[in-house]
């Protein structure tokens, strides 16, 4: 079972921070899209990786990122769309832990 490095997670948490923030990360600029699809990607390899995502802080931008979603006319809506069932897959995985259920509260 492949298990990531304890020190990714809070990297990954300030990745999607930036990309929502619309600033760069170190010297990358961060386009959401991708970095939704490899944060989908910890997401759903197993409860251990959902648990260090949620220590690491990634509800908050995660819910800001939904709370906030609306559509960009100057995007193509097919690619905001896939962001947008992307963060919602994740929020699914993420609200079975029992965690998430007492933030929720």
């Amino acid at each position: 079972k492949w298990v990531a490095p304890p020190d990714t997670f809070p990297v990954a948490v300030d990745l999607f921070q930036c990309a929502l923030d619309g600033r760069p990360f170190g010297e990358v600029s961060a386009r959401m899209l991708p970095v939704l699809l490899s944060l989908k990607s910890l997401v759903l390899v197993s409860d251990e990786t959902r648990h260090a995502l949620f220590a690491a802080g990634f509800m908050d931008p995660l819910c800001v990122f939904l709370d906030g979603w609306s559509e960009d006319p100057d995007q193509e809506l097919t690619r905001q769309l896939e962001g947008l069932e992307v963060a919602l897959a994740m929020l699914a995985a993420l609200s079975n832990l029992q965690e998430v259920k007492v933030w929720v509260r």
